[in-house]
């Protein structure tokens, strides 16, 4: 079954999260293919690491640990 817009009321739940993992493990291998590493935040700054070891300050600041109160996904 395609997953639209039009139908998603009807789709169950199980379709959707494979549909969506599918999609995210495109998206990650692109991401590896790309070298563009990933990102991470510090308590000093914001760093990229790429595939090959390469790491860079993007924005130093101060970025202390937040306590989030809630935790809700919104999926649509």
């Amino acid at each position: 079954m395609s997953i639209c817009l039009e139908n998603e009321d009807n789709v169950p739940i199980e379709d959707i999260i494979k549909a969506v993992n599918k999609k995210l493990k495109e998206v990650h291998q692109l991401i590896s293919e790309l070298n563009l590493g990933k990102t991470e935040v510090k308590v000093d700054g914001v760093y990229r690491t790429f595939n090959d070891g390469e790491i860079v300050k993007i924005v130093s600041g101060s970025f202390k640990k937040v306590q989030v109160q809630s935790k809700i996904i919104k999926l649509f």
